[in-house]
């Protein structure tokens, strides 16, 4: 039992000096637009485009090119838009 702690454990600390470093790298990217605040933070969240999609419940082979679309300038539709502010914890 005790070992699998230590692997649990280890695993959380992984993981948080993985997000530590997401962080540190893409801290100091743009947020002129939602578009740039989408791809910051998801990024910061080590997050795909498509892990993203998923997130939000967008699912059909075309909604999962959405988030790209979305950072790129695209329109996004309020619900979606209020989905991907809770999902990457930003207003």
């Amino acid at each position: 039992m005790a070992g699998a702690t230590l692997c649990s454990k280890t695993a959380t600390f992984l993981q948080t000096l993985v997000l530590n470093l997401y962080e540190s790298l893409y801290k100091d990217l743009p947020e002129e637009s939602i578009g740039d605040k989408i791809k910051k933070y998801r990024l910061i969240k080590g997050m795909s485009k498509v892990e993203l999609a998923r997130a939000v419940g967008l699912s059909s082979r075309s909604e999962l090119n959405y988030i790209g679309r979305y950072e790129a300038g695209g329109k996004i539709p309020d619900n979606v838009k209020n989905l991907i502010c809770n999902v990457l914890d930003f207003n």
